[in-house]
């Protein structure tokens, strides 16, 4: 449910930025348990990474939207 991912990044992100570091979204994922590999989780970060290292856990939340 695209609202329980959001509240769960929410929780995450405790300076309500709407960013996570790497490390923090890398840990996040894990904690989802919903089978990502490794290098899995490293495609994604390369995709959502901004020039800070950063990951905007709202936008990667709507992308995994579905269609």
């Amino acid at each position: 449910n695209k609202t329980n991912i959001d509240e769960y990044f929410k929780n995450i992100d405790q300076q309500k930025t709407g960013f996570l570091s790497t490390l923090e979204f890398r840990t996040a994922l894990r904690n989802l348990n919903i089978g990502l590999s490794s290098r899995e989780i490293d495609t994604i970060i390369t995709l959502c990474n901004n020039v800070k290292g950063m990951i905007n856990w709202q936008e990667f939340c709507s992308k995994m939207k579905p269609r």
